[in-house]
């Protein structure tokens, strides 16, 4: 997709990755000492127990470092690969048949960051690995016999971290502007309701009393007055920030969305003329991102906003397996209401293999 003239390319993948919580971390080391028990119980004799013991004790390291530290990417990757290098590591000096399933929780780490592809064929790579040691340590009827199970439990770590992470990026960011819109809702509603009434019952004080007291009635009833056009000016604000502040909010779900990696061309002079517009290209977006995290199987999704002479046009397409038919379900439904509902039109194409592509244009005026 070709960058609009003098667009600004925002990058937006995460550069670090947030540390998994303690409680997992916990867990993790939990599972390494149960799995690792009883090695020491029935081999701590054997002139390899020293140099099983080491790895082991590697492999908890590098678990610790990788779910209580903030890393990147690249360090990330690095610290998995010396997990995984220490289970083979167990494996192949004193197996007691248990160790591979410890891979399942680099697998678990995986699915927090890596693409699809990048997951399984990693998650294969450390497989072969470990199946690999225990054909040497026992024989090829045993690594047989171990590797499937222990293919399964990776796999099955690795797709429902995977899923958490983008439920709950999804949820993120639109909890936050639906939160914004509640409290300038409950702003509106509670003190304006009162600030009415208290108007009013000074407008009726000030027709009973007379002299200098009808002068501090008028004067509090002014001050009322002004106190409700400051709300509803408060009010305004909240929604206008909640609604049009498009950059920064695809900015945040880029940053919480790991996969796909997201590509944005937005100018930086684009300013969006109302802000029931900026919602509906922002709403647009959402649901963009979340068929392409639920349904494409895409490693990379490329967003484009620009400005056209018959409006605000916004490009979409990602790399993912795509569709012969494309079944219009809640999400796509709701987005071409949207878009039509601001006098705009919504195109969607798609193909086996082909991705996914949309493009929606909304004329200039729309929303004012």
């Amino acid at each position: 997709m070709p960058a609009g003239a003098g667009a600004a390319n925002i990058p937006l993948m995460a550069d670090t990755q947030r540390p998994i919580s303690s409680r997992l971390s916990l867990a993790g080391l939990g599972a390494w000492l149960l799995v690792s028990l009883p090695t020491p119980l029935s081999a701590a004799a054997s002139p390899r127990f020293p140099f099983w013991l080491l790895a082991s004790l590697g492999y908890a390291a590098a678990l610790t470092v990788a779910t209580r530290r903030p890393l990147g990417p690249r360090a990330l990757r690095l610290v998995l690969l010396a997990e995984a290098g220490c289970v083979v590591a167990m494996v192949g000096l004193l197996s007691n048949g248990f160790e591979g399933s410890l891979l399942a929780i680099a697998a678990a780490q995986l699915g927090v960051f890596a693409s699809l592809p990048e997951g399984a064929l990693w998650i294969v790579g450390q497989t072969a690995a470990a199946g690999t040691a225990i054909a040497l340590h026992w024989t090829p009827r045993a690594a047989a016999l171990l590797v499937p199970p222990y293919l399964g439990l990776q796999l099955f770590a690795f797709f429902l971290l995977r899923q958490l992470v983008r439920e709950g990026a999804i949820r993120a960011v639109r909890s936050r502007l639906e939160e914004r819109l509640r409290i300038a809702q409950e702003l509106h509603d509670a003190l304006g309701h009162h600030l009415t009434a208290m108007s009013l019952n000074l407008e009726a004080a000030a027709h009973q009393t007379e002299g200098p007291a009808r002068e501090s009635v008028r004067t509090a009833q002014s001050l009322a007055r002004s106190l409700l056009s400051d709300v509803k000016e408060i009010v305004r604000t909240l929604k206008a920030e909640a609604e049009v502040d498009l950059a920064g909010e695809l900015s945040r779900l880029a940053l919480e969305v790991p996969s796909p990696r997201i590509h944005l061309t937005m100018p930086p002079e684009l300013r969006l003329p109302s802000p029931a517009l900026a919602a509906t290209l922002l709403r647009c977006v959402q649901e963009i991102v979340t068929n392409a995290i639920r349904h494409a199987s895409a490693r990379n999704l490329w967003i484009e906003l620009v400005e056209s002479p018959d409006g605000v046009r916004l490009c979409a397409r990602d790399d993912g397996q795509g569709t012969a038919a494309v079944q219009p379900g809640n999400g796509l439904s709701g987005m071409r209401r949207r878009v039509e509902e601001l006098g705009g039109t919504l195109d969607i194409e798609s193909g086996p293999g082909a991705g996914f592509a949309l493009r929606a244009v909304v004329p200039p005026a729309a929303g004012r």
